[in-house]
């Protein structure tokens, strides 16, 4: 496993978001879960802390075909796609495939297995270097 090889994160997060509820839920260990703690606001307002719970293709899904990430996420869940329809509706569920759409093989059964999942999906790419470089993303509905 490298640092590049090509991977889809499926994240859900947000206040509300209990991880070990969702890892009993779905069934199955999550690549990363757990709490961001809560902060103080202005100093005169504390937010709550955040949960989150992340399952991602690294490792287990081979190449760089995007229907073959989407799928694996969504046969992981299947069952569970009305957790994640309620999760996508208060936006606290997210998918993002890591890298510019260039870098991944798309073909017209990318979003046939991304509706399977039903949450937004979004091309990130994360660079290290000056201040003033542009990151941008692409994101599918």
């Amino acid at each position: 496993m490298t640092r590049h090889e090509p991977r889809v994160t499926l994240q859900i997060a947000g206040e509300d978001v209990d991880p070990a509820a969702l890892t009993r839920e779905f069934g199955i260990p999550p690549t990363h879960s757990g709490y961001t703690p809560a902060a103080p606001d202005d100093g005169s307002q504390v937010h709550a802390a955040h949960g989150f719970w992340v399952l991602d293709t690294r490792g287990v899904v081979p190449g760089q075909r995007l229907t073959d990430h989407l799928n694996w996420l969504a046969d992981q869940l299947q069952g569970h796609e009305d957790v994640l329809r309620a999760c996508g509706a208060k936006g606290c569920a997210q998918l993002y495939a890591d890298g510019a759409p260039s870098r991944w093989e798309l073909d017209i059964s990318v979003e046939v297995a991304r509706a399977r999942l039903d949450v937004s999906l979004s091309f990130v790419k994360f660079v290290k270097g000056p201040t003033d470089i542009q990151v941008q993303s692409v994101r599918y509905e």
